[in-house]
């Protein structure tokens, strides 16, 4: 225990959270154990979300800021205000199970940089959440075994504080989706240790239910995917810079992209295409909007950062 009493420093980087933040917030006050933590709440909402926070969860911290912040940059700052020796990240939008922090500390070690695990739909319900899942998550299905891991997402991880602090924290100029895809490989290429994935420290994700969110979020992260493979050494970098081939193939490299969610669907969660085929129209389309997202940022002028 760190010298203010607490174990574990969760924090949240919160835009425009007022539908999802009470349900966020209760299923973290439902933590079993005696496990000391202290939430924070970056907070840079226009809408009712600080307030929400102060009327229902007066024993969360919300650091409200005056404008728009990107994610990022908001876990850096409520990062830098943990009073835990351990900082783990969670989404405004995700439901942690009643022993989230506990799994995650009895499973840490010092082998790893940090642990995470699985994102599961908290609105399977929704055709469109079920897609956007899929294509999302699919890496982190609840169903997949523990294994050693380059990469978990920010909505769902926890590492020592001071090897964050070590780490530099995440890029506060990537404006793409899948900053937390850049923060994994910086954090291994610095410690050179893996992550840990284990099915046992999940949350649940409450995911967009509208078609037009959906197929921007695709396009996003598209973009923030062939960004990333400009900064790094990920499989395929070697060929975002030689933008004629690029354009040539970005075919093919959707069309991988989605059969592997589709098979790892299959091999982990298979219900969820047999018994609902029409996610697979969504899907497709989906892909199409990432596709483009990818082809329009692997043609921008490329963006530096440090490992």
């Amino acid at each position: 225990m760190d010298e203010m009493g607490y174990i574990v420093t969760v924090v949240i980087p919160s835009y425009n959270s007022e539908k999802t933040i009470g349900k966020t917030l209760k299923a973290l006050s439902s933590q079993k154990g005696k496990i000391s933590f202290e939430v924070i709440v970056v907070n840079s909402s226009e809408d009712s979300t600080p307030t929400i926070i102060a009327e229902k969860f007066p024993w969360v911290k919300c650091i409200q800021l005056p404008e728009k912040t990107l994610a990022g940059a908001a876990r850096n700052m409520g990062a830098g205000m943990a009073r835990g020796k351990f900082v783990a990240f969670l989404d405004a939008d995700c439901l942690v199970e009643r022993n989230w922090i506990e799994s995650m500390l009895e499973n840490f070690s010092a082998e790893y940089c940090a642990a995470g695990g699985p994102i599961d739909n908290a609105n399977a319900h929704s055709l469109i959440s079920l897609a956007g899942h899929i294509l999302e998550f699919s890496e982190f299905f609840p169903t997949r075994r523990i294994s050693s891991v380059a990469h978990v997402p920010s909505g769902n991880i926890m590492l020592l504080k001071s090897t964050f602090r070590n780490s530099g924290g995440y890029e506060e100029g990537f404006e793409y989706a899948q900053e937390d895809r850049l923060f994994s490989w910086k954090l291994i290429k610095q410690t050179r240790k893996r992550i840990l994935f284990h099915p046992g420290i999940k949350v649940k994700h409450i995911h967009r239910t509208k078609f037009r969110d959906y197929v921007t979020q695709q396009w996003h992260i598209g973009g923030g995917g062939a960004e990333i493979l400009k900064i790094t050494d990920f499989k395929g970098s070697n060929m975002i810079n030689n933008r004629p081939l690029i354009n040539f193939i970005f075919p093919l490299i959707a069309i991988r992209k989605l059969s592997l969610s589709l098979f790892r669907t299959l091999k982990w969660k298979p219900l969820d295409v047999v018994k609902r085929p029409l996610v697979v129209p969504l899907l497709c389309i989906g892909m199409f909007s990432w596709m483009l997202g990818f082809v329009k940022q692997a043609n921008q002028n490329r963006k530096a950062t440090n490992p």
